[in-house]
């Protein structure tokens, strides 16, 4: 499968896990092709949850109207490819959201050992 292909065929999610999986398995990270491919998901994604100071955080984060997952995954895999500190930045606002599973893939999409991870690998060990 081409990068083309993993660009333009599919659902955003599949998309752009897509993309990561492919630069990962082809060990090319720093690829400028790998930023290109996620950019645009970074962004449609990041328009997303700036929609939540106008709607207020929702109950339901995982499968609720705001794709954070998503975003903090982009983020994370921009600041793999791309090594820009504005990704990471972003990513770091998400460390004192209010809502915990938030919180948690911040940390985990930085590969952050925090509060959070470090409690959900004690608990995996028990």
């Amino acid at each position: 499968m081409t990068l083309k292909e993993l660009i333009t065929g599919g659902t955003g999610r599949t998309v752009i896990l897509g993309a990561i999986c492919y630069q990962i398995a082809t060990k090319n990270m720093k690829d400028s092709r790998a930023a290109r491919a996620i950019k645009p998901y970074y962004e449609k994604y990041r328009e997303a949850v700036e929609t939540e100071t106008a709607v207020g955080v929702p109950d339901d984060v995982v499968f609720g109207p705001i794709l954070y997952f998503q975003y903090l995954c982009a983020c994370g895999a921009l600041v793999k490819v791309d090594g820009s500190p504005e990704y990471e930045q972003a990513i770091g606002e998400y460390f004192d959201h209010p809502r915990e599973q938030v919180r948690y893939w911040a940390e985990h999409v930085l590969e952050i050992e925090g509060r959070l991870v470090a409690s959900c690998r004690q608990l995996a060990v028990s």
